[in-house]
């Protein structure tokens, strides 16, 4: 990278981003917090800017062409940016041509932005109404190519750069995309009580949007996992002798029964509620009350301690809570291991703000076991070392 790019770019995005969160330039400043949740990335092999969702975290990309506009355009653009991510377009494409999508995005967000740079596209080139939304514009813009054959993309300009679009996964699970959609909403809510000066108009609308019943059922998800995971056997008589039935001393063959071993470990730190963790047991026990042994509940804060082991059912809901303040949450497979347990299924609930199992050893030793490890979510956040981990889960719990 040019070393004068990249301290030519930061001086700018500096002066930028301390201009919107004053709050003294048109009141931008609640889209500035919304940029700071970012990470921010330079690079001069981008033409321009961009945003782009990854690893539970919204990235922004600052490219060669931003030093060349004036202040007023440069906050101008950062503003498109955050509506980007305020308006939740990388995961509203679903199944559309990329491109295109790209385009009706870009028409939606930019009649509400003044000082845009010369390339900005907007609903008057193409004589389109304004205040549609973007599958609206995508569906116009359709049946302006089918009616404009061969007009190329000569009129495709762009003030930022959506390329990384293309690695979203539109058809990515539902429970990723609600797990986003759950980041984005905090994102909204962090910058209103952050943000100085007047919010914008539209964000009552954009925070019932999010605020909406997720549509995925995280029970489902719950039940669907229970089923894939193999269980342990226990003997079982399986009938009379046939030929002798009136031996009582011979009661014919064994069978094996499916008998799955649960071990539930909740973080009992201060920042789990116990109405989530109830809430929680309850659906564990109904989901998995079939052919299984009672749940084993392991209590969690910086260690395990025998008070804090207990088995709970709804028939017996006998959770008292026990012990606060930090979290381990390693310190539960400590003891699995140390007592030599291996039962078929784990199941933590926690809310996520814990050590990186990816890289502790005792997640490493347990990881040898082949044993499967569930994490229910209370915040809805997925932790990035969610799916670099062999036999591990994560589902968003505060979820319908």
């Amino acid at each position: 990278m040019n070393d004068n790019f990249y301290e030519d770019s930061r001086k700018a995005f500096d002066i930028v981003i301390v201009n919107m969160l004053s709050g003294l330039n048109n009141d931008f400043s609640f889209y500035g917090v919304v940029l700071s949740k970012c990470k921010i990335n330079f690079d001069e092999s981008v033409p321009t800017a961009g945003v782009w969702y990854k690893d539970e975290k919204y990235n922004l990309v600052i490219g060669k062409k931003f030093i060349e506009w004036s202040l007023d355009e440069q906050v101008a653009v950062m503003v498109h940016e955050a509506k980007h991510i305020l308006n939740f377009h990388h995961f509203r494409r679903k199944d559309r041509d990329f491109k295109l999508f790209n385009k009706a995005c870009d028409i939606a967000i930019n009649q509400t932005i003044k000082n845009l740079p010369k390339d900005a596209l907007y609903p008057s080139q193409y004589n389109f109404p304004e205040n549609l939304n973007a599958e609206s514009y995508y569906d116009l813009l359709e049946e302006h190519k089918k009616q404009n054959p061969g007009s190329g993309d000569s009129d495709d300009s762009f003030i930022d750069d959506h390329t990384i679009w293309k690695e979203i996964d539109s058809s990515d699970s539902n429970n990723e995309y609600e797990v986003a959609k759950a980041i984005t909403n905090k994102i909204i809510t962090d910058a209103i009580s952050e943000a100085r000066g007047s919010l914008p108009a539209d964000i009552e609308k954009l925070l019932k949007i999010f605020k909406e019943p997720s549509k995925i059922s995280w029970k489902k998800e719950i039940r669907k996992y229970l089923s894939s995971v193999s269980s342990g056997k226990i003997p079982s008589i399986k009938r009379r002798d046939r030929r002798q039935p009136h031996r009582m001393d011979l009661k014919g063959k064994k069978k094996s029964i499916d008998k799955r071993k649960i071990v539930v470990c909740i973080d009992t730190s201060a920042s789990v509620s116990d109405n989530e963790i109830i809430k929680a047991l309850n659906e564990i026990d109904e989901v998995s009350k079939i052919n299984r042994e009672p749940l084993k509940i392991i209590q969690v804060d910086t260690e395990v301690k025998e008070d804090n082991i207990s088995y709970y059912s709804k028939k017996e809901p006998n959770f008292i809570r026990k012990g606060y303040g930090g979290t381990y949450m390693a310190s539960a497979i400590e003891y699995l291991l140390k007592n030599k347990e291996k039962p078929d299924l784990v199941i933590f609930i926690s809310d996520m703000e814990i050590e990186n199992v990816q890289t502790d050893k005792i997640w490493k030793e347990w990881e040898r076991t082949r044993k499967p490890v569930l994490w229910l979510s209370t915040r809805g956040v997925m932790p990035h070392w969610s799916k670099k981990v062999k036999k591990m889960k994560v589902i968003s719990l505060n979820k319908a």
